[in-house]
């Protein structure tokens, strides 16, 4: 997640609270269907529609795009691998090794960018929730 910013969270399209990255909120809402949604700047998640019983209590998960914990390490690896192949081989033009990156990067931060955020329902990610 991002560690700069908190990310708004937003109910049936109102902005209602913001979490910053590792925190838990409790936001009470109404029995019955709703959306919810997370935003950080331009960047957001999917919209998940979810319903609620009164007296019911529901989790998410909330995570960054699915790359970002690989993307950074790969990116420096391949940086430093440039330095020794240029400096020791006389190897040029391994920098096009990022491209990939710079593509994924590009694709969240424009047409992916409604995919940036993940959000994950209790019964998705937890086990022993119960299931309908």
């Amino acid at each position: 997640m991002n560690r700069m910013k908190p990310i708004k969270i937003m109910i049936d399209g109102q902005n209602v609270d913001a979490v910053s990255n590792g925190e838990m909120k409790q936001i009470p809402v109404s029995a019955g269907s709703h959306t919810l949604k997370t935003t950080i700047d331009w960047r957001s998640s999917p919209e998940l529609t979810f319903t609620i019983a009164d007296g019911e209590t529901k989790n998410f998960k909330l995570s960054g795009f699915k790359g970002a914990s690989w993307l950074t390490p790969v990116a420096l690896g391949i940086i430093v691998a440039n330095l020794i192949l240029k400096y020791t081989l006389h190897i040029r033009y391994f920098m096009w090794a990022l491209l990939p990156i710079a593509i994924i990067v590009l694709y969240y931060y424009t047409l992916g960018r409604s995919k940036y955020l993940q959000l994950i329902s209790d019964d998705v990610y937890n086990p022993d929730a119960k299931r309908y």
